[in-house]
């Protein structure tokens, strides 16, 4: 019996396949021809978001609490501040207060609390897709152009949730 070298490979790969999260993703999608369409139709109308403005942040009410890190384990102002930091888009003072004032672990269970999930940013959300390859060229770009709009209420409803937090 002879023996083949075992590349290193095949020797990580373990006879498994190589992105196995990858094979709920359609195989079939996109066609080529739908590809040239959408890298078309990217080259010409490039992905840039100018929906938000200035005009549409929300107007800072309470300063945020500028302190200097620290790597103490103890339960401080600075250590709330930084909780809160890393799991809430900037905190106010008046959270971090809160979160100092009700200390580390009610702090963390209120973090962890399960929410109300927020309403989806549009009904195209659980739309079925579409069977490429029986659509016309024109079909296509409608379609890519329709996916591009809701590319940017996308972006603007998750800045929103980002930015109106509770």
């Amino acid at each position: 019996m002879s023996s083949l070298p075992l590349s290193r490979r095949t020797f990580f790969k373990g006879g498994k396949a190589s992105r196995p999260d990858l094979n709920r993703l359609n195989p079939h999608w996109p066609t080529p021809r739908v590809a040239k369409v959408i890298y078309k139709y990217l080259k010409e109308n490039p992905p840039v978001d100018h929906s938000l403005t200035v005009n549409d942040l929300p107007q800072l009410k309470q300063p945020i609490l500028k302190t200097n890190n620290t790597t103490d384990v103890e339960w401080t102002v600075s250590a709330a501040r930084h909780l809160l930091s890393r799991t809430m888009t900037g905190p106010t003072y008046d959270e971090i207060q809160s979160c100092f004032s009700s200390s580390l672990s009610p702090s963390v269970n209120t973090l962890l609390e399960t929410q109300e999930l927020p309403e989806q940013p549009g009904n195209w959300v659980n739309e079925e897709l579409p069977d490429w390859g029986s659509l016309s060229i024109a079909e296509i770009n409608a379609i890519v152009q329709s996916y591009n709009n809701r590319i940017h209420s996308f972006r603007r409803w998750w800045s929103e949730l980002m930015m109106n937090e509770n």
